[in-house]
């Protein structure tokens, strides 16, 4: 049995109650996998749906990101039919050229197909699927001003389209460095987070502190909100993707700032927010920021977004810190 390392991204749960999802490395070729756990009366038995190789790979290599589906961010399990669709870091060991593949299932089969290669963009993140069937991403880096890009695959002919390349502002304003999945509301706006740029100053010097943006349906791009420009970075700073609630307002993490710190995270060692909209304008406000129990049991640097439940308590997870020796936590919030 060849061995199976490094899961990575999230996991897709099906309407039969099986999981999907990657490993980074290794696998049959070395290059990661794409996996499928059935649930039985024995257990769950594991299966390895495509295997990635590591040099000259026509097929990408690599997967970092999870797997996405049309009507994923709404919490509907995948049909077991529609298209899933995830990103490869490379197309081998030494090539930066990324790539987004589909995968199709045909009764036991599953098709495999690239369905773009990246030119300029690298490290894309896990992809958006609106109820169109297209694809919306990042690109973490590369693009014209080397700060990452957002782009649009229309369904279908997976023809490309860049919406914005991030730093393309003095001081890198607008954001640079994407580095989560991106949020469309029911009237098409997406919203994401860089975890640098912004142009915030932070004791004097320039700091990476990241803003929230947005990609009306109509075209455009706006900044809905610059982190670290509070004193001290208690507003947070390096935000790390979005969910959304009934009434519209944005909820957060950032990786830093806050109200407390440590040797570790001098400026904070991270925030849980929210970015209240108050008719297309928005105010941010802290509701937790990490590391306030000793000594920062509670954990710090979250680096994941948020999950929403339907009575408005949030999940989540840490990096570091918590009661056992450091290895990080599972946090709930409660409104």
């Amino acid at each position: 049995m060849y061995r199976r390392w490094y899961p990575s991204g999230n996991l897709v749960l099906d309407v039969d109650g099986n999981l999907y999802g990657t490993t980074s490395t290794y696998g049959r070729y070395g290059g990661g996998t794409i996996f499928k756990l059935t649930h039985g009366t024995n257990g769950w038995a594991y299966k390895v749906i495509h295997s990635f190789c590591y040099n000259n790979c026509s097929d990408g290599s690599s997967p970092a990101t999870g797997l996405s589906y049309a009507g994923q961010l709404s919490g509907t399990p995948w049909d077991e039919f529609s298209p899933l669709f995830g990103t490869t870091k490379y197309s081998s060991s030494s090539d930066l050229s990324a790539t987004v593949y589909k995968l199709s299932v045909d009764g036991s089969l599953w098709n495999y197909q690239v369905i773009h290669r990246f030119n300029s963009g690298q490290f894309p993140n896990q992809v958006l699927v609106d109820p169109s069937g297209n694809i919306f991403g990042t690109a973490e880096a590369g693009g014209a001003y080397f700060g990452g890009l957002m782009y649009k695959l229309a369904a279908g002919t997976w023809k490309v389209g860049v919406l914005h390349n991030f730093c393309n502002s003095g001081g890198c304003a607008d954001g640079e460095y994407p580095e989560s999945r991106l949020l469309m509301d029911g009237a098409g706006n997406i919203f994401g987070t860089t975890t640098d740029g912004g142009n915030c100053i932070y004791n004097g010097n320039n700091s990476p502190c990241g803003v929230v943006f947005e990609r009306p349906a109509g075209g455009g791009y706006n900044v809905l909100y610059k982190f670290c420009f509070k004193t001290g970075c208690l507003d947070g700073g390096s935000p790390a993707g979005l969910t959304m609630d009934s009434s519209g307002h944005l909820l957060g993490v950032t990786a830093y700032g806050g109200a407390n710190s440590n040797a570790d995270c001098q400026t904070g060692c991270g925030t849980v927010f929210k970015l209240t909209n108050n008719g297309g304008s928005w105010g941010e406000s802290v509701l937790y920021s990490f590391c306030s129990l000793y000594p920062c049991e509670d954990g710090g640097l979250p680096y994941t977004p948020p999950l929403l439940d339907g009575t408005g308590n949030l999940f989540g997870t840490t990096l570091k810190y918590g009661a056992n020796a450091g290895g990080g936590t599972v946090f709930a919030l409660a409104p």
